[in-house]
């Protein structure tokens, strides 16, 4: 009362939830997998995960998350996506060739559920990495109509080569089965 907003703190089972507003509409949640949940009360697998952090909504402000820098230089804001060969957090243990370091995935629903994606942008290590020394390349992958996967599309290497892959062997530089490379 007097204007002043409320907040509660409440547990269903092994659940926790913050209610907040007159109305006690739920704010938050941690499920009984210690999942975040946000503006939903149940898990959602998508594209085979149930994530740690989950945001649902039903508008562009309430499905969103931001991240803001305030600082009267020229930085920005960073979403950081880190990834060690080791077992436990904290881990430094040295990637490998070849491994994922992190991806940006684009899911829909298709009807049935959401576990495939239309489109992703992955980042992996590409070569030896040393002390120091991190080769990565990005891979930029999309669906096609009519497919259940996503496919490689574009490549930027190490080395600085653009890999551009179609079937219709249009690219930069010289074709050769469908797919060109620069330089």
């Amino acid at each position: 009362t007097g204007g002043y907003g409320r907040a509660t703190i409440g547990a269903e089972g092994t659940e926790v939830y913050i209610t907040s507003g007159t109305g006690g509409t739920e704010a938050l949640r941690i499920d009984s997998s210690g999942r975040t949940l946000v503006g939903t009360t149940a898990s959602d697998s998508i594209w085979g995960l149930n994530a740690a952090l989950q945001v649902e909504g039903t508008t562009a402000e309430t499905s969103a998350i931001s991240v803001s820098r305030n600082t009267n230089d020229g930085g920005g804001a960073f979403l950081t996506l880190a990834k060690s060969r080791g077992t436990s957090d904290g881990s430094n243990t040295i990637v490998q060739d070849d491994d994922g370091v992190g991806t940006i995935a684009f899911v829909a629903a298709d009807g049935t559920d959401k576990e495939h994606t239309c489109a992703y942008i992955q980042a992996k290590v590409d070569g030896t990495p040393g002390s120091n020394d991190l080769p990565g390349r990005l891979t930029f992958s999309t669906t096609a109509d009519g497919a259940s996967s996503s496919t490689e599309r574009l490549r930027i290497g190490s080395d600085g080569a653009i890999l551009v892959s179609n079937s219709y062997g249009i690219g930069i530089g010289a074709a050769t089965n469908g797919s060109a490379s620069y330089p």
